[in-house]
């Protein structure tokens, strides 16, 4: 017998899927619904988010700290209010987008399509 072939005594026994077959080795995450825009927002200073969708409706609105992020879905066009933008990153589709052309004082109003 080939002692290089033995598991390990200690070692647990290899899980099987419900049909007795081994289990993928790599797994990977779910790739992300190619119709739903992602936002993401990085805080490096204290502040505030609110979402509203095409019907103007709510979709979120929240006070945000520093060093938080917050990751958010949704189909366009996605109203934004980002109170102290200058403490703000945005990221659509991955993709940083400049919050200056769109702030005044430190509130940053903007539309995501």
């Amino acid at each position: 017998m080939n002692p290089q072939a033995l598991a390990p005594l200690d070692a647990p026994p290899p899980a099987l899927a419900a049909d007795g077959s081994a289990p993928p080795q790599n797994l990977e995450k779910p790739a992300p619904v190619a119709n739903a825009p992602q936002m993401r927002f990085v805080f490096d200073k204290d502040s505030w988010l609110e979402v509203r969708n095409r019907d103007n409706k709510l979709v979120f609105s929240q006070r945000l700290a520093a060093g938080s992020e917050q990751i958010l879905s949704g189909e366009g066009p996605l109203s934004l209010v980002i109170g102290y933008a200058p403490g703000v990153k945005l990221y659509w589709h991955g993709q940083p987008v400049d919050l200056v052309p769109h702030t005044r004082g430190d509130v940053a109003r903007l539309v995501l399509e």
